[in-house]
C-alpha cells in the first residue's frame, strides 16, 4: 500500500510498463499523478495498491480514499475525468491481484464502506472480483448505475484506406469535400509537439470552452485541469502517447484541437473543441480522422473513442463497447448511510438523458456541478 505520493517513485517505471502492457492510456502514472497533483478533492488520501511476484510488477490499483459523513469512500485516480479506467494486471494473474489488493486494503486498515468505478469498461470482471474479495469478510453489495455505449475501431488491421473506403460513400465524399475546401482556404493539419504543447493547449482551452459557453459551461477545463494536461503532455508528447491534433487557419490561429492518449497500441479520445466559424467544414471531425490515419501509420490496434452517443461516432466506429459506472457497498452499520451519501449523484447520473431531455443541457450541466461539489 502506498499513501504518500514519493512513494510512487520505486514503482514509477515498472507501472508505465504494465500500463503499457495492457493497453491503459488512462492507466499511465502520468496521468494518474498529475490528476492527483492538480485535481484530487481536497481531504482525499492515497490508497496505491502495488502487487508484486519477486521484483516483477503484477498488478496495481491506483486508489485514493476519502471520508464523509462517517463514511469512507474509495475511487480510481482521475475517475470521473477519464473512461475504461481500471485495475492493471497481467493477463491470467487478475485473481491473484484481486486477491492481494484485498489483503493489502486490510492490512493497511482500510475498509472502505464504497469502492466507487466510473467509467469503466462494462464487461470488466473487476467490480465482481473485488468485491468477492472483501478485506474483512463481509459481504458486498455491487450496483449498477448507468451504462453509456463507448464506440471503438480497430487500426490494426489493413491500411486507413481500406478503413475508410468501408465508410458510406455520402459520408466519405463530405469528408474529402471539407477537407479540400479547408486546405483551399490555408487550412494546415499538425500534431503537436514540445515545442507547441503549451500554445495549443491553450487554444485547446479557448476553443473546448466557447463551445460550451452557451450550455452551462464545461467541467473539464480549468485552471487545474489545464496544469494537469501541460504535466501530462510534457510527460507523454515526445514518446508519441500524448496526442493533440491541430488545425490552424492560414493567420495561423488554431479552428480544431482533438486531445488523444496512447499505450500499447490503444489510443482513447479525451475532448477537444472546434471554431463554430468553420463549422459547416466538420473541422472536429476531421482533426479525428487525421488521428485516425495516424494511427494506423504509427500500428496501433484500437481506436477508442470515449463515451457517449454521437453522430458522428457512430459513423466512424466499427463496435460499440459500453462504459459502466458501478458502486460497491459493504454491508454492515453504515450501509444505510453508505446508500445515501451516493443518491444525489446516481439519480442525477440515471435520470440525466431524461432530465437532458426535458430540461436542457444547460440546467443537466450546472446541476452536475453542483453535485461534484
Amino acid at each position: 500500500m502506498i499513501e504518500d505520493p514519493s512513494g510512487l517513485d520505486s514503482v514509477r517505471a515498472s507501472w508505465d510498463a504494465l500500463a503499457v502492457s495492457v493497453g491503459a492510456p488512462f492507466g499511465a502514472p502520468a496521468w494518474a499523478e498529475a490528476w492527483w497533483r492538480h485535481l484530487a478533492i481536497e481531504g482525499a488520501r492515497l490508497a496505491v495498491v502495488a502487487v508484486h511476484a519477486g521484483d516483477e510488477l503484477i498488478g496495481l490499483a491506483p486508489l485514493y480514499s476519502s471520508r464523509r459523513f462517517g463514511v469512507t469512500e474509495l475511487r480510481l485516480l482521475s475517475g470521473g475525468l477519464a473512461s475504461r479506467l481500471g485495475i492493471l494486471a497481467g493477463p491470467g494473474r487478475e485473481p491473484q491481484v484481486a486477491a492481494a489488493i484485498s489483503e493489502a486494503l486490510a492490512d493497511a486498515g482500510l475498509r472502505p464502506d464504497i469502492l466507487r468505478w466510473e467509467a469503466v469498461d462494462a464487461a470488466s470482471p473487476w467490480p465482481g472480483w473485488l468485491s468477492a474479495s472483501g478485506p474483512d469478510g463481509r459481504l458486498h453489495h455491487v450496483q449498477d448505475v448507468s451504462e453509456r455505449s463507448a464506440p471503438v475501431l480497430r487500426v490494426g488491421q489493413g491500411s486507413y484506406e481500406e478503413w475508410f473506403a468501408r465508410k458510406s460513400r455520402n459520408f466519405r465524399s463530405q469528408m474529402r469535400r471539407d477537407r479540400r475546401a479547408m486546405e483551399r482556404l490555408g487550412a494546415t493539419f499538425r500534431c503537436a509537439d514540445r515545442a507547441s504543447l503549451e500554445r495549443d493547449l491553450a487554444a485547446f482551452a479557448r476553443l473546448h470552452s466557447a463551445r460550451w459557453e452557451g450550455r452551462g459551461g464545461s467541467a473539464a477545463v480549468n485552471p487545474s485541469s489545464m496544469a494537469m494536461l501541460q504535466e501530462v503532455g510534457e510527460a507523454l508528447v515526445e514518446n508519441g502517447r500524448f496526442r493533440l491534433w491541430m488545425i490552424e487557419g492560414p493567420d495561423g490561429e488554431a479552428i480544431s484541437a482533438q486531445i488523444f492518449v496512447a499505450a500499447g497500441g490503444e489510443v482513447a479520445y479525451w475532448n477537444g473543441g472546434f471554431d463554430e466559424r468553420w463549422g459547416k467544414h466538420h473541422p472536429g471531425s476531421l482533426a479525428i480522422l487525421a488521428a485516425i490515419e495516424d494511427s494506423f501509420e504509427r500500428g496501433d490496434d484500437l481506436f477508442d473513442l470515449g463515451g457517449g452517443e454521437a453522430g458522428y461516432k457512430e459513423r466512424l466506429a466499427d463496435e460499440d463497447r459500453p462504459v459502466a459506472w458501478r458502486t460497491s457497498y459493504r454491508r454492515g452499520m453504515r450501509y444505510p448511510l453508505a446508500r445515501l451519501r451516493r443518491l444525489p449523484e446516481q439519480v442525477a447520473r440515471r435520470g440525466s438523458h431524461k432530465f437532458r431531455k426535458r430540461f436542457g443541457s444547460l440546467r443537466m450541466n450546472r446541476l452536475r456541478r453542483l453535485l461534484g461539489r
